[in-house]
């Protein structure tokens, strides 16, 4: 037999007799109502302390295999109605108290810890907690019962009860295996499900009752989605053998021009130089927006101003007393390209920036401004 198996079965023999400090003649008092150590090292705490004259130091703890922890602040700290009736007090009582130290993992959790609660003066009162509860799933009853929901605050749930909780509901998962809890739960209300591996899914009866998995050339797939009662997709091919990319781009639907512009992305290095080339013109449209007297961006915020559809609005004073129907007809006879108008916004020119060259400075000003440097009314 181990020594972590003697101490623990020492324990369940001879478990040591509770001790607290709950005097009500004496000026302080505490008690550990609950200590749960975890697989992963750390250790709960749930208990209280009256100590009106400030005489506490430090509270230690002793696990049964040498380990210790020393807490000198109890952070989270509430109302125990009980305390405050024990020691008579008409003002709020704060004294109940919820700790989680966390640790080194032990050769074993420890079913029952001592502790020490030093005194300033050099003294010390005695506590033993009563055996935590052998079962995980009780032992975590036991900590999310030990705070009354009221004092609950985001930070003590993240802080103290999850460190805790976690590692118990996992120890508790880990007894039986998942099909033996998919068996325990079938028919009942808990929202559970199994999860499945690709040889698994496809088999599943939900997974069958809903179509979710097809074959295709002898490959079990997911099925296309989304699938509507009127609106399904139609079952996909295999590849044949000895077609090109293309022609399997082409069987998925994708349109000549669309297929010429991916191998034409591919031709400048794929998606890394497609993004850099969309920022160097974006850079280069800047610049000249900030010295056009006529044009100007559709966002105003810089960080709204899109890379890959620059959009640009006239700003000119004779334009923007026109019309809407003028500016529009008057921005068509400068613009050939995308001009359209957004929800809410002016006349604008859209430019696809990743599909400009290198040249688009010399371009803006040959095209846009003129040869002879005068707008081109």
């Amino acid at each position: 037999m181990s020594a972590a198996s003697a101490v623990s079965e020492l324990q369940a023999l001879a478990r040591l007799p509770r001790r607290q400090a709950a005097d009500a003649k004496r000026p302080i008092g505490a008690s550990l109502d609950l200590a749960i150590p975890t697989s992963d090292g750390g250790l709960f705490l749930a208990g209280w302390l009256h100590d009106p004259h400030a005489l506490a130091a430090e509270l230690v703890v002793r696990t049964p295999f040498g380990g210790e922890r020393r807490v000198e602040r109890f952070a989270h700290r509430f109302p125990r109605e009980d305390v405050a009736k024990l020691y008579g007090g008409t003002g709020i009582d704060r004294s109940g108290f919820v700790l989680h130290l966390p640790g080194t993992p032990e050769p074993a959790e420890a079913l029952q810890v001592t502790a020490e609660l030093r005194l300033a003066s050099g003294g010390a009162l005695r506590l033993v907690p009563p055996p935590r509860p052998r079962a995980h799933a009780d032992a975590r009853a036991a900590v999310l019962g030990s705070l009354p929901p009221r004092f609950a605050t985001p930070e003590l749930l993240e802080t103290v009860i999850g460190p805790a909780v976690v590692p118990l509901h996992a120890a508790h998962l880990a007894t039986r295996t998942r099909d033996e809890w998919c068996v325990l739960m079938e028919g009942s209300d808990a929202c559970v499900a199994p999860v499945l591996d690709m040889d698994e899914a496809p088999e599943h009866p939900h997974n069958r009752a809903r179509g979710t998995f097809i074959e295709v050339g002898g490959v079990i797939q997911p099925a296309p989605a989304p699938r509507f009662s009127r609106s399904t997709p139609a079952t996909p091919r295999a590849p044949q053998v000895g077609a090109t990319g293309e022609d399997v781009l082409a069987d998925w639907g994708f349109t000549p021009d669309a297929i010429d512009g991916l191998r034409w992305a591919l031709s400048l290095g794929g998606l890394t130089q497609l993004i850099r080339r969309s920022e160097q013109n974006l850079r280069i449209v800047s610049e000249w927006v900030e010295t056009s007297p006529w044009a100007g961006f559709l966002a105003k915020d810089p960080a709204n101003r899109s890379c890959t559809s620059i959009c640009l609005r006239l700003t000119d004073p004779d334009v923007t007393a026109l019309s809407e129907e003028a500016q529009a007809a008057f921005a068509a006879r400068i613009f050939r390209v995308d001009i359209g108008r957004q929800r809410n916004a002016d006349h604008h020119l859209k430019l696809v920036a990743f599909r400009l060259d290198e040249h688009l400075q010399r371009r803006f000003d040959r095209n846009i401004v003129g040869e002879s440097g005068q707008r081109q009314a």
